[in-house]
């Protein structure tokens, strides 16, 4: 028997791709390029660094990709460039485009699967497969406690001029979702709420997180992202109509105890797709960091199934 030797392939290299609008992004790339394409889009608060261990997990089987977005980790913006979901989705197709990245399965998980789900809008032949870890698509997939706060202040924004009352409720509101923005406590709830082996979170995850969003800058990127996902709930029903459309595969693997995005929106993409898996995990928002090897089996097992890896 001889010496055992590591496999070189599952190391992520940190790479740069400066767009053409002047996004540079940070993107994470690991397996042979041979190998079928994996898409890891990340969501918020934080950036590429969640799927490290899902990444080592894959990369013997898949090429794998995980940028950070625009307005996370270590991608740069120019100046005068809003930091908007459709701005987002549209750099991270340009960045696909410039590092010719097809034909790939997509990972999404919370800001990722609307970015991911606004490029399949335009170019829908360019995903095979969808991986969906409580990266949510319908109404009732929204967690009520947590989104009435974001759904007052989406309805106070329809109001053409606010008297007085309504002016210091919408203020008070913004006023409350920038407060969570500058509380450390805030960014360890998205990793710590609904998982009961506490044991499972990476306890630097959520401070990286927090020192990463919390100036005045980013701050007021993120409540301005805040206010513009109100128009990816607007584009459901084109997503609806649009996953009628595609014949590609669907695991739905969830963490069944988060309060952002519930089960039930997991469930719902039975209703439009016609090859749905479902698997509730007993984690919370953050499954794919505490959950990486269940999940990354869940993945295989599904990509062997439907003749993505052979």
């Amino acid at each position: 028997m001889g010496v055992p030797q590591i496999n070189k392939n599952v190391i992520p290299f940190y790479k740069e791709e400066l767009l053409d609008n002047g996004v540079n992004i940070l993107y994470l790339e690991a397996g042979e390029a041979s190998k079928p394409k994996l898409l890891l889009l990340h969501g918020f608060p934080t950036s590429s660094r969640q799927y490290k261990q899902i990444l080592f997990l894959l990369a013997p089987y898949f090429h794998i990709i995980a940028p950070d977005l625009p307005g996370f980790g270590q991608t740069t913006t120019p100046k005068g460039y809003s930091i908007t979901f459709q701005n987002i989705a549209d750099s991270i197709e340009l960045f696909l485009e410039a590092i010719k990245f097809d034909a790939f399965a997509v990972y999404v998980f919370d800001y990722g699967a609307p970015t991911a789900f606004r490029i399949a809008l335009k170019e829908s032949k360019r995903i095979t497969a969808i991986i969906t870890q409580n990266g949510n698509a319908y109404v009732e997939g929204l967690g009520k406690d947590f989104w009435n706060i974001f759904q007052r202040a989406w309805r106070l924004t329809d109001i053409h001029e606010l008297n007085n009352e309504q002016k210091k409720e919408y203020q008070e509101t913004l006023n409350n979702i920038r407060n969570a923005l500058l509380d450390s406590d805030f960014y360890k709830t998205q990793y710590f709420d609904g998982e009961k082996e506490i044991f499972r979170v990476d306890p630097e995850a959520p401070l990286i997180d927090y020192h990463a969003l919390s100036d005045s800058v980013n701050v007021q990127n993120q409540l301005d992202l805040a206010l513009d996902y109100r128009k990816n709930v607007e584009l459901y029903p084109r997503f609806h109509e649009l996953f009628r459309k595609l014949d590609i595969p669907v695991l739905a693997v969830w963490g069944a105890n988060d309060n952002i995005f519930i089960p039930d929106g997991a469930h719902a993409y039975k209703k439009d797709f016609k090859n749905v898996k479902v698997v509730e995990l007993d984690a919370g928002h953050f499954a794919s960091v505490t959950h990486p090897a269940e999940i990354a089996q869940e993945i295989l097992t599904f990509s062997y199934e439907n003749d993505i890896l052979q």
